[in-house]
């Protein structure tokens, strides 16, 4: 049986979606950029060897309604800083290799669960979970998600790896619940609690993510 690996060895990345291999050296991976001197001939690729373009990430959430053209409604930056206009957010999704990922979400704009075996999520839940949560969950921190790492609030194996029981953390608020005494609990669907060591309580609330009803064109 091979030994138990305690969290404190484990890299950022256990804690959310592997970035894809396109992306090495992009912010917040914690990957090295690739140096002229490996694989490489005065700076330039050596012969038979492929250097891919770096893929960018820009993370949109964006109304159905507002991305087939039914209203104007723009847009915002995954993390919840910028608001994008809807011809931009249009104009970026007609260009070859924009990826979508689909959000179901009630009337309210609340993201519906998904359930997954096994620890850690796969890249389309982290992907929803940092959608949803925009930002570390901790009441008065604002460390964009795409730099948390992805806790269960009820550890694994007691705890199931769904959107209910993930996360944003950073990682300093993440060691303070793991290890220092902090503790925090799903109290609803879109809901939550950070509990201090000292007893207080604080209650946290999801952002919706963004919802509007299509135009009745009839």
């Amino acid at each position: 049986m091979a030994p138990e690996i305690d969290d404190w060895e484990l890299p950022a990345s256990a804690f959310r979606p592997d970035p894809p291999l396109a992306a090495v050296g992009a912010p917040g991976t914690g990957a090295a950029r690739p140096t002229a001197g490996v694989g490489s001939v005065g700076g330039s690729p050596a012969k038979g060897i492929t250097i891919r373009p770096v893929q960018v990430n820009i993370g949109i959430v964006v109304s159905a309604a507002s991305l087939f053209g039914f209203t104007d409604t723009p847009g915002q930056l995954m993390d919840r800083s910028s608001l994008v206009a809807a011809d931009t957010i249009r104009d970026l999704a007609a260009q070859p290799g924009t990826l979508f990922h689909r959000l179901v979400t009630d009337d309210r704009g609340n993201l519906l669960d998904v359930t997954e075996l096994g620890r850690f999520p796969s890249r389309k839940l982290g992907f929803a979970i940092s959608y949803r949560d925009g930002a570390c969950t901790n009441p008065i921190c604002a460390v964009p998600a795409w730099r948390c790492d992805q806790d269960h609030v009820i550890p694994v194996p007691e705890g199931a790896t769904t959107a209910g029981n993930l996360d944003e953390k950073c990682r300093p608020d993440h060691r303070a619940k793991t290890h220092a005494g902090h503790r925090t609990r799903r109290t609803g669907p879109h809901s939550g609690e950070w509990i201090t060591p000292t007893g207080h309580r604080y209650e946290t609330h999801d952002d919706p993510l963004p919802f509007e009803r299509f135009p009745d064109t009839g």
